[in-house]
């Protein structure tokens, strides 16, 4: 079972959900693969055109899964509490928060996932205050 930080994890799914297509011939183009190591929950989603991916906090079992990218993310936004759980099984993954609602999110193979290559890239932290004026060019934008 993995634990993370809810509104990290809805992030992380909302980026992922722009990128992954609704509809495509090869269903695993709409899954965001997810990896967890035991202390590092990455994901990844593509189109094969373009790509995200990135990484958080986490605790819990080590775990490698692909999930619809938007049916995992109505999933996380729909259990209370701050923290989210997902317990990967053979073909699901089991999504809960703080009380007992639960959801069961079908999974396909962590292998069949097309997964892209990182280059070796230095990134940066970006002041608060300029993603917040991005979000806003990006929300008047569209």
């Amino acid at each position: 079972m993995i634990t993370a930080d809810r509104q990290l994890l809805v992030t992380a799914l909302e980026r992922a959900a722009r990128v992954a297509p609704p509809k495509s011939p090869q269903v695993q183009l709409a899954h965001v693969a997810i990896s967890f190591d035991g202390d590092l929950l990455s994901y990844q989603a593509t189109d094969q055109k373009l790509a995200v991916r990135g990484a958080m906090q986490a605790s819990g079992k080590a775990a490698e899964f692909t999930a619809n990218a938007r049916d995992l993310l109505a999933a996380v936004q729909s259990v209370p509490g701050a923290a989210v759980k997902l317990a990967p099984k053979a073909d699901h993954v089991v999504v809960t928060g703080e009380g007992k609602r639960s959801f069961k999110v079908r999974t396909l193979a962590y292998g069949d996932f097309p997964l892209e290559q990182a280059e070796e890239r230095e990134f940066v932290a970006m002041p608060a205050a300029v993603t917040e004026a991005i979000k806003r060019v990006a929300f008047s934008s569209a």
